[in-house]
């Protein structure tokens, strides 16, 4: 099975119009997306940093009608929209999208280098975009990926990796958690006495559980 790394690369390589990621955690999803692409420039509309006052609606609908109309200005680009599932039900910007999404699809001019990938934690894809969308979900780590997490963590620390079998038992009481939940629980433990230990395990066992109950 290909990593997410892998697919997404392939996707972009590929010239998909529009790549759907589903992750409930928009901050390390981007994090992640822009190391895997960081060779490409970003168009970044985010609803949290969006103009209320104008109204997000228009806010996005003014950022992709740039896009459709210049298309010197997206070659080798990525538009990347975080959380901007509650805009897909405007009709508007629906077929905007959709204008944009054809013009990559056709390779028109500095379109055939460009695609959008929408961010967010629900899928949400309107009927005149299903042809042109390709839903990718990021996964939390697996135990191999967290156990190279908490190595990671500790060398950024200076301090020493656990040993493998506590380093495993570790990388066990912490899957089910994404990445930057799993490295804020590693500083909480960290910040004890400086070091992970075994009495750390029901201090982790106690955070994962108030997150499952958020």
């Amino acid at each position: 099975m290909k990593t997410f790394k892998e697919t997404l690369r392939r996707y972009v390589d590929a010239g998909l119009p529009i790549i759907y990621v589903k992750s409930t955690q928009s901050v390390e999803a981007e994090k992640i997306i822009r190391g895997i692409l960081k060779e490409k420039e970003f168009i970044l509309w985010d609803a949290a940093t969006a103009d209320e006052y104008d109204g997000m609606e228009k806010s996005l609908w003014q950022c992709i009608l740039n896009l459709v109309t210049d298309g010197n200005a997206v070659k080798g680009k990525i538009f990347l929209m975080i959380n901007a599932h509650a805009m897909l039900q405007d009709k508007k910007i629906v077929m905007l999208l959709k204008a944009l999404a054809d013009k990559i699809a056709g390779s028109i001019n500095g379109y055939s280098d460009f695609n959008v990938i929408v961010l967010a934690p629900v899928v949400t894809i309107p009927e005149e975009l299903l042809s042109f969308t390709t839903v990718l979900q990021l996964n939390n780590p697996d135990i191999c990926h967290i156990e190279s997490i908490i190595s990671a963590f500790c060398l950024e620390q200076g301090s020493f990796s656990p040993e493998p079998g506590f380093r495993k038992k570790l990388a066990e009481e912490l899957y089910g958690l994404s990445e930057f939940e799993i490295r804020l629980l590693l500083a909480l433990a960290f910040t004890d006495d400086g070091e992970l230990t075994l009495q750390d395990i029901e201090l982790i066992r106690q955070q994962k559980a108030s997150f499952a109950g958020q």
